[in-house]
């Protein structure tokens, strides 16, 4: 089967991108969890963004994307610190393997708290809005 691109007109990828940029910052953040530098999470991301469009036809749409995204994001970061040598300097990869657990488990209620946050900043005239962000 021939990979679909942008052009294709039974493509998902508009699906796919949409789902990706509402989840790129909790993904980043997921990612910074697992990764000593901003740089390693930018290198992790654009791989694990090329493996979840090579994989997306797999998904079962309905359960959570970035559960799904999460978890390649995963084993997509303990294998450039693997490569790298620097799994054994940061954490076991049982530790890594708890705080990517609870770092997926947190992602749903921190984006709802954050929602929540911006329907109230949203409510404050602009002035008000500005002195607090």
């Amino acid at each position: 089967m021939p990979t679909p691109t942008p052009d294709s007109p039974n493509s998902d990828y508009q699906a796919f991108v949409q789902l990706l940029v509402s989840h790129e910052a909790r993904l980043r953040s997921f990612l910074r969890a697992l990764l000593p530098e901003w740089t390693d999470v930018d290198e992790v991301l654009q791989e694990t963004s090329l493996i979840a469009w090579q994989k997306f036809g797999r998904f079962e749409r309905g359960t959570s994307f970035m559960a799904w995204i999460a978890a390649i994001a995963r084993f997509e970061a303990l294998d450039y610190l693997r490569q790298r040598g620097r799994a054994q300097r940061v954490f076991s990869p049982e530790v890594l393997a708890l705080i990517a657990d609870e770092a997926v488990a947190r992602t749903e209620p921190l984006e709802r708290e954050r929602q929540a946050l911006e329907r109230c900043l949203e409510k404050l005239a602009a002035a008000q809005r500005e002195l607090l962000l």
